[in-house]
């Protein structure tokens, strides 16, 4: 048992002896919770270093008791303390049977009481490692977990887990608080109706609070990303010639076009993608072409290049509504796992339910990294981007078993 409070270390001494068993020929499987989605995405236990194990995503007992690969020696759990009560007992008949059981997870909750079931698990593990983490503010060790809400500590009545539903509406039955039902989840996150009756919802993005707002030029903001680990200093400065660099070539003194040409013959030097902030050829008012290709979840894609996806965008860079970002350049020719199949979201402006006329597609792992983008360089909020069909195609089984292994990016401008 792996226990202990957040940046503890506890996913990385879980992947060190998930390796250490690799190591030694026995069969290992690796389980998480579907709520962690940091990092590497839902289908990886992934530290805070970086280190990463290939995992099955459950959302409950029952459903890691079904996927249990009978020769298996060692079952990893990380997480646990989302999941149900139910994972006791199993945990319990895996052992009982001669397997090995590595099981990770926060064992108290941002109020210091107990989480989920990691007590029950506690008590009745043969080993428990208590970790601590690193008091951000004396240096001392931390054995306590705390959640700031606007830069304050949160209140003690808050929820023990926050439900997110920025990505779409789908995501509700995915992050419910264990133990819930949907519908105690669609409670909270339904407010007042909208004229006409229609029925608003809120969440942390819709209900953001902010004192006055920022000037991107507000070094503060910076030195706040720095510390706080957001962005090292490579980042910092790479942002910083890259948003000197784009704002020159849009200044309008004629060297905006030998500027774009000279990024795009250099950037394979940095390991970059080519100049990100081009539009698409179709003019505005003509009908941007589409595909359907039915993607679902676990199905493998390639990104087009980026110069055929332009060819799918009008001078606006949109395709039938939905906004070409630059932040997509970097994962052009790349090959991802499908997560969420969207038809549903949330307007953060209005809270309104706004249906899709064309659905989207969220890819694994493919984030927002704000390295380009204007007003919000380094936004640490990670959001998954939204990918028409038109943009992607399908890899067949028999490349899929080759190039799965490169979806990973090269984070460089």
């Amino acid at each position: 048992m792996i226990a202990g409070v957040m940046f503890s270390g506890k996913s990385e001494e879980l992947i060190r002896r998930v390796r250490r068993a690799i190591i030694a020929r026995k069969r290992v499987q690796v389980f998480k919770s579907h709520l962690d989605a940091r990092y590497a995405g839902i289908y990886t236990v992934s530290s805070h270093d970086g280190r990463t194990v290939e995992a099955i995503p459950a959302d409950s007992a029952a459903q890691i008791a079904q996927q249990i690969d009978p020769m298996a020696h060692v079952i990893a759990i990380d997480e646990a303390q989302f999941l149900d009560q139910g994972i006791v007992p199993l945990v319990t008949s895996l052992a009982g049977r001669g397997r090995r059981v590595i099981v990770a997870g926060t064992d108290t909750d941002f109020r210091g009481e107990p989480f989920g079931a990691m007590p029950d698990l506690m008590a009745i593990a043969e080993v428990v490692d208590k970790l601590h983490a690193i008091c951000v503010l004396c240096g001392g060790p931390a054995s306590r977990n705390q959640r700031l809400i606007g830069g304050r500590p949160a209140p003690y009545n808050s929820p023990q887990m926050v439900v997110d539903i920025t990505v779409s509406s789908e995501n509700l039955k995915s992050v419910a608080i264990p133990g819930s039902t949907e519908s105690a989840v669609w409670n909270g996150v339904q407010g007042s109706d909208l004229n006409g009756g229609e029925r608003a919802y809120v969440c942390q993005t819709t209900q953001v609070q902010y004192e006055e707002p920022l000037n991107w030029w507000d070094i503060r903001q910076y030195i706040e990303d720095y510390f706080s680990g957001n962005v090292g200093l490579w980042g910092l400065f790479s942002g910083f010639i890259y948003s000197v660099y784009y704002n020159l070539s849009e200044a309008g003194i004629g060297v905006g076009r030998a500027m774009r040409w000279f990024y795009d013959k250099a950037h394979p030097l940095w390991g970059g993608s080519e100049w990100p902030r081009r539009r698409g050829t179709i003019p505005e008012g003509q009908p941007t072409p589409t595909v359907t290709l039915n993607l679902q979840p676990g199905e493998i894609v390639r990104v087009k290049s980026h110069r055929e996806i332009l060819r799918t965008l009008n001078t606006g860079s949109k395709n039938r509504g939905l906004w070409w970002d630059a932040e997509l350049v970097p994962y052009c020719g790349g090959t991802y796992r499908v997560l969420k199949r969207v038809t549903r979201v949330i307007d953060e402006k209005t809270g309104k339910m706004l249906e899709m006329k064309s659905p989207s597609i969220i890819l694994d792992s493919v984030i927002c990294q704000a390295r380009y983008s204007g007003c919000r360089m380094h936004c640490p909020r990670s959001t998954y981007a939204y990918w028409r069909e038109a943009w992607l195609e399908r890899v067949g089984p028999e490349v899929a078993g080759t190039e799965e292994s490169t979806s990973q990016i090269n984070c460089k401008r």
